[in-house]
């Protein structure tokens, strides 16, 4: 089980698809709904085993449905070199996510669109079919143009202009490709979504009130939902555009090249003691060869410090990853998740400038999310 994701269920073209606990309570309410409620009004006169039954395939056909479109979303992601960790499943509907930030606006636009045109072909097919063989078997027709209307319902429902749904996204890519300002789109789009959640809480206690019915306060739960993602989206889009404007070079912790013949013991009283530098090239005849971290120096015993040649514990420097300095820190913090690396090497020129750890990246970005 992923701790953030929940149930992984499989793959498909590459990409995990996961289910959170969530879901298995929300996937009984529509079923429930569906048996008891929707489906005797839509199709009457059909038995009660039908009904459960219907209710059943129709869910999990829904559920594919918006798996499919968020499919729409991840293949395009892909096509534009943007990787997809993963899509989830949850009470709410689903999410892809998506291992980095778009970098243009034309991206984002077709990105964003590609889920509803899905959703949209899928209403046509359904609605297609159920054209066809009502006529022979209504029951199954009527079944079908339900879930036709689910999902156009569904692609219309993610039109809507603000964050976090897809017409937050469009709203975003046409203000971006207009002013060329990324952060005032997103301000506009993250305002839309949070918008939309208050009048779904407006609307939802108003029904519930007039009908007498509680079913409504769902929209009650869907638009805090919106509210909470509409502001995180918000703030996750301008770190991650802050984290995409600085470069390696700008955090990089130097490193000090000691021969390899140096004592551990010397390294210690001659570097970390006195000036607190903590990484190390080991060079031999000049050329350098090896790395000293922290983590080689203490896991050796200190008894043994005043005997041991730095070469003997040194990390062969083939062995470790390289970036370009002028890499963006998102950019690194991306590979650092998809590598599983602690730290790599710091590259200008073909000259190694230093080294960028995993902690280094955690700091910056702590410092730059408490600024958002």
């Amino acid at each position: 089980m992923n701790p953030l994701s929940g149930f992984r269920l499989c793959k498909i073209f590459g990409i995990p698809i996961y289910v959170n606990p969530t879901w298995f309570l929300v996937f009984a309410l529509i079923v429930y709904s569906l048996a008891s409620d929707r489906l005797p009004e839509f199709i009457p006169g059909s038995s009660n085993l039908f009904y459960w039954l219907a209710a059943i395939v129709g869910t999990l056909l829904f559920f594919l449905s918006l798996t499919a479109h968020e499919l729409g979303h991840s293949l395009v992601s892909k096509s534009f070199g943007i990787p997809v960790r993963s899509i989830t499943l949850h009470m709410f509907g689903g999410i892809a996510q998506l291992g980095s930030e778009v970098r243009r606006a034309r991206e984002e636009f077709w990105i964003a669109i590609a889920g509803p045109i899905v959703s949209f072909a899928l209403f046509l097919t359904f609605w297609g079919l159920s054209d066809i063989i009502t006529s022979s078997m209504p029951a199954i027709g009527s079944f079908l143009s339900l879930l036709a209307l689910l999902n156009i319902g569904v692609a219309l429902f993610n039109l809507f202009p603000g964050f976090p749904l897809d017409g937050g996204r469009i709203l975003r890519s046409i203000v971006w490709g207009i002013s060329g300002n990324y952060i005032r789109a997103t301000r506009i789009s993250a305002l839309g979504g949070q918008l939309f959640g208050y009048l779904l809480i407006a609307a939802g206690v108003l029904f519930a009130i007039l009908d007498r019915y509680l079913g409504y306060l769902w929209m009650v739960l869907l638009g805090a939902f919106i509210i909470i993602l509409a502001r995180q989206s918000y703030r996750q889009s301008l770190t991650y555009h802050k984290l995409s404007n600085i470069k390696l070079a700008d955090v990089y912790i130097p490193l000090v090249h000691v021969e390899e013949d140096t004592l551990v013991s010397d390294l210690f009283t001659d570097y970390i003691r006195s000036s607190g530098r903590q990484f190390f090239i080991v060079d031999f005849h000049g050329e350098p060869v090896g790395l000293l971290t922290p983590y080689e120096i203490l896991r050796l015993p200190q008894p043994f410090w005043h005997i041991t040649p730095v070469r003997s514990i040194m990390i062969n420097l083939a062995s470790v990853g390289r970036l370009p300095a002028d890499l963006s820190l998102f950019d690194a913090m991306n590979l650092f998740e998809r590598t599983g690396h602690n730290l790599f090497l710091v590259i200008d020129d073909d000259r190694i400038e230093g080294i960028v750890t995993r902690d280094t990246v955690v700091h910056v970005l702590g410092r730059t999310t408490s600024r958002v």
